[in-house]
């Protein structure tokens, strides 16, 4: 427990650090793409991520059941089940990287229907694809495979070092070929190069640390194993196909029938959006390997009772962030590019935060489901929300542009993922009926929603315009928000439990 608790500690101390640094590096390098080459730029860095996401669907979803599969061989100090492991993952690896790159290659005829962008701009989009391709897959082939050991492990602290090194090295260079040389091409180089460098690097400072995945051992897996992860792998690629297809959609739909310009305008919120994320996607996920262990190791009890005290956690967070970026996006976007036709419309703005906030207070499900394996359970839920997503947008996107595209993506994750991950966890897991849940999902939801509405009302009052302005907002999202919370949690005995472990750690450090 106390090994668990530090490598936790670890990971969300040195990912939140290398957040702040990826929010700082990126935010520079989109401000001088913004200023020095455009939006078409920028949707087309959007649009061509997208497209690289699809074509990872050939990973499918192994480096998940690996990682699941490796909690226990690394508890146990397993070192042939350990090495068996690796050594399937580095053979699927590789085949990964030739169906990947082969795969980007017969899409490139196919582009042009893609792409949608004034033809007077003179963009080689087709280049620009290209060298996005091989930047991923080089990764399949240089020893990306074996930092799920340090994810399995819990020292995922061990990567994100790594990563904040070569993120500050990698945007200074960007930046200065922008700049300086004002070549797009150079900057993407410049990542793929940067990006090959550290995999490299955490290839032999792995083998360093775990001597077992360097082993010339000849062991396979056992016939029980290869069913169990052959099982899950199956579970997990129809989740990851229709997944990437759910969040991946959206920019083509956008690109294909609003425009690719579009996509650079909506790329500047989303941007923003998956920055917070981010943030929050540390804390989640340092614990995650933590709840498997639990799971492998308490009764269903114990496990409920870590599920709910992270419910109020998740509801604080995703409450916070929500009534902040309502409020904030807009003035914030329009200060940072200096341009207007960036904004995007309020109801727009309004459907992109719910976009956020309705996955976001589902997070904890998400978080468990995946802790505990849950993965052959919702393998068709997936499906069906890639489905209704796409048919959703597309349909909505010819009639009321790029709102339907944002309202197709949230009914499909309501009608699905809402409704069967509780479910599915509650049944397999808690073993208890799921209703607790949906009640505390719907009164949280329409409280943040109450408290966000109050705040954008007492907003309207402040006239000062610029950083103060947003400053001032800010400083009134944050008083209004917690204030609210503790009124409404502080006699909760999972509130007073986290109000514990903050007073003593403040002790601690004073």
């Amino acid at each position: 427990m106390s090994k668990r608790l530090e490598n936790t500690k670890y990971n969300i101390f040195s990912g939140i650090i290398g957040q702040f640094i990826k929010i700082g590096t990126k935010f520079s390098i989109r401000t001088v793409i913004i200023y020095y080459f455009g939006a078409a730029y920028l949707g087309l860095d959007g649009l061509f991520m997208n497209v690289i996401s699809m074509l990872s669907l050939a990973e499918m979803g192994i480096g998940d059941a690996v990682c699941f599969a490796l909690y226990k061989p690394l508890a146990d100090k397993d070192e042939e089940s350990i090495s068996a492991y690796m050594r399937f993952y580095k053979m699927v690896y590789q085949v990964i990287g030739v169906v990947v790159l082969c795969a980007g290659l017969i899409l490139i005829p196919f582009l042009e229907h893609i792409v949608n962008l004034d033809k007077a701009l003179d963009i080689n989009y087709k280049w620009m694809y290209v060298l996005f391709l091989f930047n991923s897959v080089l990764s399949y082939w240089f020893g990306a495979y074996r930092q799920v050991l340090l994810i399995a492990d819990q020292k995922m602290y061990e990567i994100n070092k790594v990563n904040m090194c070569q993120m500050i090295i990698q945007s200074v260079l960007q930046i200065m070929a922008l700049i300086l040389l004002n070549n797009y091409y150079i900057y993407i180089i410049i990542m793929l190069l940067s990006n090959l460098v550290k995999n490299i690097y955490l290839f032999f400072k792995i083998g360093r640390l775990y001597p077992v995945v360097s082993s010339k051992s000849r062991i396979f897996l056992s016939k029980k194993n290869q069913k169990s992860l052959a099982k899950n792998v199956y579970a997990l690629l129809i989740t990851k196909i229709s997944t990437t297809v759910y969040t991946s959609s959206d920019n083509l739909v956008i690109s294909a029938f609003v425009g690719t310009i579009i996509v650079g305008y909506y790329s500047n919120y989303s941007y923003i959006v998956s920055a917070v994320t981010g943030f929050i996607s540390i804390i989640f996920s340092s614990v995650t390997a933590g709840i498997g262990n639990v799971n492998a190791n308490s009764d269903p009890k114990t496990l409920h009772n870590v599920f709910k005290k992270m419910l109020l956690v998740n509801h604080w967070i995703y409450g916070l962030c929500f009534v902040c970026l309502w409020q904030l996006l807009t003035p914030f976007v329009r200060l940072w590019t200096g341009n207007s036709a960036y904004v995007l419309a309020d109801l727009q703005i309004i459907l992109i935060v719910l976009m956020f906030l309705i996955p976001g207070l589902n997070h904890t499900c998400t978080v468990f489901r995946a802790a505990c394996g849950l993965f052959w359970q919702t393998r068709y839920r997936t499906i069906v929300t890639a489905l209704i997503n796409v048919i959703v947008s597309i349909v909505l996107a010819r009639h009321i542009g790029l709102s339907g595209v944002f309202i197709g993506t949230i009914l499909a994750y309501l009608l699905t993922t809402f409704v069967v991950d509780p479910k599915v966890l509650y049944r397999e897991i808690f073993h208890l009926p799921c209703i607790e849940f949906y009640v505390w999902f719907f009164q949280s939801l329409l409280s943040t929603i109450i408290v966000a509405v109050f705040c954008r009302g007492l907003c309207l009052l402040i006239t000062l315009e610029g950083f103060g302005g947003i400053l001032y907002q800010l400083i009134i999202c944050l008083i209004v928000y917690n204030g609210t919370f503790y009124l409404l949690y502080h006699n909760d005995t999972r509130f007073q439990y986290f109000w514990i472990i903050m007073k003593k750690g403040i002790k601690r450090n004073v």
